[in-house]
C-alpha cells in the first residue's frame, strides 16, 4: 500500500511540473499493471515428503543419564558413553543412527533387566525429545501394542529393523507401507504401554518377519555395531 501511494505522489508531482511549464498538462502513462499471480504450485503429498532426508541431525556424544543405570555401559571421567558412535552400519550394508533423538541421555542398556531381556535402549530427554527414524526404508508398523505402547517399526533392507516405542503420539503422515526418509519425525518420547517414566524404547531388530510379525525378529544392542566411517562401510 505504501508502494502505491508512493507511486501516486510522483505522478502528481511530475503533472504539476508539467502544467507549469507547457501550456497543456502532460498526460501521466497508466501505470503498468502487476503481474498476474497464476494458481499456487501444488504442495507435494505427506507421503512424498515423508521419503524426503529429514531436519535430524545425530548428537556427537550420548550421556548416561544421571540415575541408576541397568545395563550401564562403560563411560568416561565426564559420564559420556565410551566408544560412542553416531552412526552405526548393521549387517555390514544397512546405515541408521545409533540414538535417533537429541539432547537425550541413557537411561537404560541393552541387556537382561529384572529377569527378563530388555530388547533395546532407552533414552530420556526434557523435555521430552522429537524421536526419528534411524535411516531410510518402509514403514511396516505404526500401531499400540501391549507393553510398546505407540510404536512404529521400519525396515531398512538387508534384515534390518528399528522399533521406536512408548511415544506420547505418532506424527502425521505416518502409514504402513509409506517409504520415509533418514531423520523424519515419527512422535515425541512419551510413557504409553509399560513405562514409568517419558522416553523412547529403541530397538534394532534383524532377521525376518514371520508368523508372529516384528517379534520373530532378533534384538540387538545398538551400541554394540561399529561405526559408520565416510572412508567406507
Amino acid at each position: 500500500m505504501r508502494h502505491v501511494r508512493c507511486l501516486g505522489a510522483a505522478l502528481l508531482a511530475l503533472s504539476l511540473a508539467a502544467c507549469a511549464s507547457a501550456p497543456e498538462p502532460a498526460q501521466p502513462e497508466p501505470a503498468p499493471r502487476p503481474p498476474e499471480l497464476g494458481p499456487p504450485a501444488p504442495t507435494p503429498p505427506s507421503g512424498q515428503l515423508l521419503s524426503e532426508q529429514g531436519p535430524y541431525l545425530p548428537d556427537a556424544v550420548l550421556n548416561v543419564c544421571n540415575m541408576s543405570v541397568s545395563n550401564r555401559p562403560a563411560t568416561d571421567a565426564e559420564g559420556r558413553v565410551s566408544g560412542f558412535a553416531p552412526l552405526i552400519v548393521v549387517n555390514n550394508e544397512v546405515v541408521l543412527a545409533a540414538a535417533p533423538t537429541n539432547a537425550a541421555c541413557l537411561s537404560s542398556g541393552f541387556g537382561l533387566r529384572n529377569g527378563r531381556l530388555h530388547k533395546g535402549i532407552d533414552l530420556q530427554s526434557r523435555p521430552a525429545g522429537m524421536v526419528f527414524s534411524a535411516g531410510p526404508g518402509i514403514i511396516r508398523e505404526v500401531d499400540v501394542r501391549r507393553g510398546y505402547g505407540n510404536q512404529v517399526l521400519i525396515e531398512h533392507g538387508a534384515g534390518v529393523f528399528t522399533r521406536y516405542a512408548h511415544l506420547e503420539a505418532f506424527e502425521p503422515g505416518l502409514a504402513v507401507g509409506a517409504a520415509i526418509g533418514f531423520g523424519q519425525p515419527l512422535g515425541r518420547m512419551g510413557r504409553t504401554g509399560s513405562s514409568t517414566a517419558i522416553h523412547l524404547h529403541y530397538e534394532v531388530l534383524t532377521g525376518a518377519m514371520g508368523a508372529r510379525g516384528s517379534f520373530d525378529l532378533e534384538p540387538s544392542d545398538p551400541l554394540s555395531w561399529p561405526a559408520y566411517s565416510t572412508s567406507g562401510v
